[in-house]
């Protein structure tokens, strides 16, 4: 078996979704027939691989996000390793710019209290909290340097595998997401996006307000649904305790109990009854073995022996190697009938030395 594949460099090392890479390693392949597996931040790109040497691939990153390995399998080497990793990031996409992946353009509904969302279950990119445009920071913000400055941001997005600017991470860091979108953004801007964000939070507020103005027939009801909730749990508090349910748990005890009392007779005749209709299913599908002895003696009065071996010959390949101990004590019973059958006809071919020679023929068959 071939070494397995390791990956030493990859260029670029970062990018959005679909961006073209090239991997350079070691063992990456015997030919195109022999790569089964690329991976990329933990997302399945073989699709996209193309195989140019034992010591190039080049493909397209999918959708992971923040800093994963590049992982390659080969059928001669198995799963391999790698020494470098690829950054994945998401970027705004305006109408005018090119995509790898599919964007979502789900128009936005507004809700009562005044967010927005889209009415697709998923989008591809937040909205941007300051309405500002991203144009001028296409470029990214490094994001070594961004470690450098935020050392413990940057232990935690190790942790979760989101990055500290991001909108949704729980260790979310201001300053670094305006260095990661807005690094380029000039300051005036950057206070009119902060302007934009307070009326934004503020007719946020008088949505919910006002929400709760058009609902307060509603509201009131739920209200007084409640309070008599509360006033029952209360009096049922007085009436039976602090275990209010401890009452009723007897009760289904001794229902149980009684219960089982009454149809301890009943169940016991089913199940009697149960034991004989499998008995008699028993009987009937290996009727064949239990009437066996009495078949053996019938033929054997008519003198038919033929029937009789063949009748034997195959209860014993059916049965004779069976474990079932009522099985075993009717095989017995045949075998015994047969060792009988045996004894008589030596006999009789004793007696009929001076008969025919067909009729002892007749005798030893």
């Amino acid at each position: 078996m071939a070494p397995p594949p390791i990956v030493t460099g990859i260029s670029p090392k970062e990018g959005p979704p679909g961006t073209k890479v090239t991997l350079r390693g070691e063992n990456l392949g015997n030919g195109p027939n022999d790569l089964i597996g690329l991976s990329i931040c933990g997302c399945d790109c073989l699709l996209s691989a193309e195989w140019k040497s034992s010591n190039k691939i080049i493909a397209r990153s999918g959708p992971g996000k923040g800093r994963g390995d590049i992982i390659i399998t080969t059928v001669s080497g198995g799963k391999g390793s790698s020494t470098v990793q690829f950054r994945g990031y998401y970027e705004t996409i305006g109408p005018m710019k090119e995509s790898a992946v599919w964007v979502e353009e789900a128009p936005l509904q507004s809700l009562a209290w005044g967010s927005r969302r889209s009415l697709s279950p998923t989008t591809y990119q937040h909205e941007d909290p300051l309405g500002l445009s991203v144009e001028g920071n296409e470029k990214k913000f490094p994001e070594d340097d961004l470690h450098e400055l935020f050392p413990e941001g940057a232990a935690a997005a190790a942790g979760s595998g989101v990055s500290c600017g991001d909108l949704t991470s729980e260790h979310f860091i201001p300053a670094w997401f305006l260095l990661e979108h807005h690094h380029a953004t000039s300051f005036e801007d950057l206070k009119a996006g902060l302007s934009f964000l307070r009326r934004r939070v503020d007719a946020q507020k008088e949505g919910q307000l006002s929400f709760l103005k058009a609902n307060v027939g509603a509201v009131m009801d739920q209200l007084d649904t409640i309070v008599a909730l509360k006033e029952r749990f209360e009096a049922d508090m007085k009436e039976l305790g602090p275990d209010s349910t401890a009452k009723a748990e007897q009760a289904i005890r001794e229902s149980e109990r009684q219960a089982t009392e009454l149809f301890r007779e009943v169940l016991g005749r089913r199940e009697k009854a149960e034991a004989i209709r499998n008995a008699l299913g028993v009987l009937q599908r290996h009727r064949f073995l239990f009437a066996l002895p009495s078949t053996i003696e019938r033929n054997i009065r008519r003198g038919e022996f033929d029937l009789v071996i063949n009748d034997y010959m195959r209860a014993k390949s059916l049965f004779g190697s069976a474990d079932v101990p009522v099985f075993r004590k009717v095989f017995e019973e045949v075998d015994r009938r047969i060792g009988s059958l045996r004894a008589a006809l030596l006999s009789r071919l004793q007696e009929a030395i001076p008969a025919p020679l067909e009729e002892q023929k007749k005798i030893i068959k």
